[in-house]
């Protein structure tokens, strides 16, 4: 499956690898999230890392995308981290994170998966 998603203590992670399409995505976030069923995820992260269909994404894509992760908001705590180690990954997630912002959730776009982790982690 190209599109996994895991629970890392109170975290939701997502993490796509290869190609995939957005379908494969959604589905993804939306199995991470019903993991927690007592109580909601206290973050949500998408780990790009290994991800190679950005490059066929277009900057719609990427904002449809980012309106879908704001409606789950409430579902992990309105705090988004979303790892892009590569340029062209870090620059679309930027977009992607100034929707989020508009809808109120708190996101960040970091290069290194352990910097995410920390953050999302963290004390607010």
């Amino acid at each position: 499956m190209p599109v996994t998603h895991r629970r890392e203590g109170d975290i939701a992670v997502v993490a796509p690898e290869g190609e995939y399409d957005v379908r494969e995505l959604r589905s993804a976030f939306e199995g991470a999230l019903s993991s927690f069923v007592a109580r909601n995820a206290r973050g949500l992260m998408l780990d790009l890392s290994r991800s190679q269909s950005l490059g066929h994404r277009s900057a719609q894509d990427v904002r449809n995308m980012a309106h879908f992760v704001s409606s789950l908001a409430d579902q992990f705590g309105n705090r988004f981290a979303m790892v892009a180690p590569f340029d062209l990954a870090f620059g679309l997630m930027r977009l992607g994170s100034v929707i989020t912002e508009s809808h109120g959730v708190t996101t960040r776009v970091f290069r290194e998966y352990a910097q995410a982790m920390e953050w999302l982690t963290s004390a607010r």
